[in-house]
């Protein structure tokens, strides 16, 4: 039985993830494609458009055979640990043989020999990291320039500009840790710019689909399988727009001490009073995220760390998430052909799996205290999305088609 991984967040999925989804198979020839995705929550610190039920339905319904949550604290991370819990996910299986990305560099030797720099800290770049951080600069911004100024190779420097290329790097990093037996396999993303904020035909950014489904633009809908633009189109699903969170990731941080701000993950040097003061006197998400925006803090980190605050996620629970033996698979849904699949994974996983509440008891008090923190994360989106119809973590068995 040959199982291949894909890191994925679906936000929405749109016909760019089933090529890549079909690629997947072909290429690699696997019997049962793993997806580890994303929650209610997602990378660049705004809720998903959907909730994870829903994202979970559209993934196997477009070729997944088994849908894993990365937990809310790797999602809301940084692209490095991001990849870290995915790749954790995956490797804590016990049945990867492959895992697949989409990449503007397609040469996977190219993306493995960045890796083998990027894991190789010399004292050198160090040095040179820290004097780019000494200047304000953002942690993306100094790696890039520390490297640039060190003379690294160009290919490494164009994979360091490219979103997907630096996380295809990541994953490869921690493949090589985690899972030395798997393969990586770079798939060749289509024609469209990962943060193009333009529709271009069939293939789209998912920026560009979110914006026009936030505008009721159905020129979206051609981006994205006919089934999940029905549910757009016909309102059975409504897009939860990032805006959303505004009274409460407000108020969260309002009511916070700055000891409290000053847990949250990736605030250090000051800058939960600078946080303090502007959630105090800004009367909107936009004017608080633009406040605080600066040179060293990245607009999505910004966001992340608000969506931290509102969601309880501190300094401690980065810690457990970051000890891969503390994290499980918690499966969001699977397809009926895919229960071989579950029985492997079963007897050769080195992570606890979790598909009913009840499995919760078994886990470890730091593997409990990340569980808990994805339900109390699934109730705040109820919140977001409006309907009291969603479904309640663990209420309702895993999504099954």
């Amino acid at each position: 039985m040959q199982a291949a991984g894909i890191i994925a967040e679906y936000n929405p999925l749109h016909n760019g993830h089933v090529h890549h989804l079909e690629k997947t198979r072909k290429i690699t020839g696997c019997d049962y494609v793993m997806v580890v995705m994303s929650g209610d929550y997602v990378q660049r610190g705004e809720p998903a458009v959907a909730n994870k039920y829903t994202r979970t339905k559209w993934a196997l319904e477009s070729g997944a055979d088994i849908v894993f949550e990365l937990p809310a604290v790797c999602a809301l991370s940084s692209a490095e640990r991001f990849a870290l819990g995915g790749v954790s996910v995956l490797a804590g299986t016990g049945v990867l043989n492959y895992l697949c990305f989409g990449s503007e560099e397609p040469d996977i030797l190219l993306l493995t020999k960045a890796a083998q720099i990027l894991a190789d800290e010399t004292p050198a770049f160090k040095r040179a990291m820290q004097e780019q951080l000494t200047l304000g600069k953002s942690y993306p911004r100094a790696r890039f320039d520390a490297f640039d100024a060190l003379g690294a190779p160009h290919f490494l420097l164009d994979a360091l500009r490219s979103p997907n290329s630096i996380l295809g790097i990541e994953y490869i990093r921690f493949l090589q840790k985690l899972a030395p037996k798997a393969q990586p396999v770079a798939i060749h993303r289509l024609n469209s710019d990962y943060n193009s904020p333009l529709l271009t035909g069939t293939i789209s950014s998912a920026t560009a689909i979110r914006e026009a489904l936030f505008n009721s633009n159905p020129q979206a809908y051609k981006c994205m399988p006919q089934t999940i633009s029905t549910e757009f189109a016909s309102g059975s699903i409504k897009p939860v727009h990032p805006s959303s969170i505004e009274t409460l990731a407000l108020y969260a941080l309002r009511k916070m001490s700055l000891e409290q701000l000053q847990a949250l993950p990736d605030v250090r040097e000051g800058f939960e009073n600078v946080l303090q003061y502007n959630a105090r006197y800004s009367n909107s998400i936009e004017g608080l995220l633009a406040a605080l925006k600066s040179k060293r803090y990245t607009l999505a980190r910004c966001k992340r760390i608000v969506m931290c605050a509102l969601l309880g996620i501190t300094k401690t629970h980065l810690t457990y998430a970051t000890q891969a033996k503390s994290l499980y698979l918690r499966v969001l849904g699977f397809r009926r052909s895919a229960r071989p699949l579950i029985s492997a994974i079963s007897r050769n996983c080195s992570l606890p799996l979790i598909i009913r509440k009840a499995d919760i008891a078994k886990c470890a008090p730091d593997t409990s205290n990340l569980l808990e923190l994805d339900i109390r994360a699934h109730d705040i989106y109820a919140l977001l999305e409006g309907q009291s119809s969603i479904p309640r973590d663990f209420s309702q068995p895993p999504v099954i088609v």
